[in-house]
């Protein structure tokens, strides 16, 4: 697991709840008031490492898993390489491009199947994107705009923007959404990381295998931005004559 915010804890706490027995947990971010209100913590895990809060919710869910925990930013390419190598499979939550680019990198270096899971601004929708060893790049360039995707907190949209934009005019794209907009993505990793642990065993979830086949899911929570032009889907009435 790379990236424990409000996405990332809740796929690693439904895995934990389905039986993975063995997590190794990637941030280097504490717990700040801004992520309460969507993250599986709370109040008393302030200023906390988001690593030791999840091992801790973890092993309280499963209490014979085992945890593996490091602090570090993955940007750091050399660290990551070393975390990474021997995983079965790589969730990516993280909430910028530049991690999610070197990521791909790693993963399709050490042959892992990897998930990345996003969402939009005000989590309008997501997507959940499966890349393996045997798909070229998808990530070989910032295809996946800033502008486009959740803002949760100053730092990450002072990140995102150019220097010479005012703090006060990043402040404004800070557009977060609820936790019920974030669950959908998150549930839809969890689903295609159990697979991936299961493939090709005998187990419950095989019939998954050719009912999530597919690299690519785009989930629409509400039909704004991106997702303006779908069509309503309401109940239709149809007369019987």
């Amino acid at each position: 697991m790379v990236g424990l915010g409000s996405g990332g804890s809740h796929v690693a706490i439904e895995l934990a709840k389905a039986g993975v027995g063995k997590f190794v947990l990637v941030d280097f971010d504490r717990i700040e008031l801004h992520n309460i209100i969507r993250h599986i913590c709370g109040l008393s895990d302030l200023g906390r490492l988001k690593t030791n809060v999840m091992r801790d919710r973890i092993l309280d869910k499963n209490p014979f898993a085992e945890v593996e925990i490091y602090n570090t930013n993955i940007n750091n390419l050399d660290d990551a390489r070393r975390i990474l190598k021997g995983s079965d499979v790589v969730i990516a939550a993280t909430d910028n491009i530049r991690s999610r680019l070197n990521i791909n990198t790693l993963s399709i270096e050490l042959g892992i199947p990897t998930l990345y899971g996003k969402c939009a601004v005000r989590a309008a929708g997501g997507e959940v994107l499966r890349v393996g060893p045997w798909f070229s790049c998808v990530y070989a360039d910032a295809s996946m705009e800033a502008s486009a995707e959740k803002m949760s907190w100053f730092r990450q949209a002072r990140e995102a923007n150019p220097p010479y934009v005012g703090d006060d005019e990043v402040k404004a794209t800070i557009q977060v959404g609820p936790s019920s907009g974030i669950i959908p993505i998150a549930n839809m990793l969890v689903k295609q990381a159990l697979v991936e642990l299961c493939r090709g065993k005998d187990s419950a979830l095989a019939p998954l295998e050719k009912d999530l086949a597919a690299p690519y899911y785009m989930w629409a929570n509400r039909r704004e931005q991106q997702f303006a032009g779908y069509p309503e889907d309401g109940f239709q009435k149809y007369s019987t004559d």
